[in-house]
């Protein structure tokens, strides 16, 4: 690590692995070449974000669960933090983009395994009374084995916080409220694959955390990265919608109450090289289906109470019996 922090320090260049808004991860530099493409250095582009990156450092360093992406060490030098991470294989964004233009195949039970160990490091996560608020494919990376890292805690808040994105007086910047709250960002397309009251909650739950791993089931179930979870613009249908649709808007000056919110619940599709309809396997599909839609109500009071639940239910269902699936009825049966 030290020789990559000299190295970024120096100016000298690196091509990004992957550059966000915030960050950028680079390869780290060692004396072998062998050990160092086991390693890569996240670092902030921006001055500003230095300090917010050394606080996700601190936090993440202090985590030990199999499923949390691990950070072996970091470091403060000339106003750059610099986080070290073992090398992970790829995203399950890129996962699911490839398996949507059929460049990756994976049966359910490894989509579902994938499910199982984002909900135990979420579980673990919120024994520390912590909530991602962030939880996206893109934001889940996959080792060797199917094993899986949850990463990028930049957003992460402790439980009972009050909501960053929520202001309680009228914003300069942004004067139109959202919900009835005022919000101290605009929002964009992209905020739509987050849970929605993260735009209009006054307190941090864990409930947008079931909320971000219900996404992350449906995308699982329909083979493919669907960015959007809700949306507020009339007419709204989602991936279906022509180009003028931009999904989201702000509540209409002249109305008294702010739009409501759609689900995509209704386009849900289980992606049809899982199996034939009919089957029991294609029935415990359906099973899934309708705990992903359950973990994506907008209203948080309708989605399960924790995610000790959540995979407790998951688990079930993946153990249901044969015979006792007979008589559910699949989506447009009478």
């Amino acid at each position: 690590m030290t020789r990559s922090i000299k190295a970024i320090s120096d100016g000298e260049k690196f091509e990004s692995e992957w550059r966000g808004a915030f960050g950028s991860v680079v390869p780290a530099k060692g004396p072998v070449k062998k050990s160092a493409n086991k390693f890569v250095v996240k670092t902030n582009l921006k001055l500003t974000g230095a300090s917010n990156l050394l606080e996700e450092a601190r936090q993440q360093f202090g985590f030990h669960h199999d499923n949390i992406l691990p950070c072996p060490g970091y470091a403060f030098l000339k106003d750059q933090t610099f986080l070290l991470f073992p090398r992970a294989r790829e995203s399950l964004g890129t996962i699911l983009i490839n398996m949507q233009i059929e460049r990756t195949a994976m049966v359910w039970n490894q989509r579902l395994d994938i499910c199982q160990q984002v909900a135990n490091g979420l579980i673990y996560l919120h024994s520390l009374q912590l909530v991602h608020r962030d939880l996206t494919a893109g934001n889940i990376l996959l080792a060797d084995n199917n094993h899986i890292w949850i990463s990028d805690f930049g957003r992460l808040k402790a439980e009972g916080q009050p909501n960053p994105n929520a202001s309680g007086s009228q914003s300069a910047q942004h004067s139109q409220p959202f919900q009835g709250v005022y919000v101290n960002r605009e929002l964009k397309d992209g905020d739509l694959q987050l849970a929605p009251e993260l735009f209009y909650g006054t307190i941090t739950t864990p409930k947008s955390d079931i909320y971000g791993w219900g996404k992350v089931l449906l995308n699982l179930l329909q083979g493919k990265y669907n960015w959007r979870g809700w949306s507020n613009h009339p007419n709204c249908a989602f991936h279906m919608c022509p180009d003028s649709c931009k999904h989201l808007r702000w509540p209409d000056k002249s109305k008294e109450k702010p739009r409501t919110f759609t689900s995509l619940e209704s386009i849900i599709a289980i992606d049809k090289r899982l199996g034939p309809s009919g089957t029991p396997q294609s029935k415990k599909l359906e099973l899934f289906r309708r705990l992903a839609i359950e973990c994506l109500a907008i209203d948080p009071a309708q989605r399960p109470e924790s995610m000790e639940e959540v995979l407790e239910r998951a688990n079930s269902i993946a153990g249901t019996s044969i015979s006792s699936l007979s008589s559910l009825k699949q989506p447009g049966q009478q």
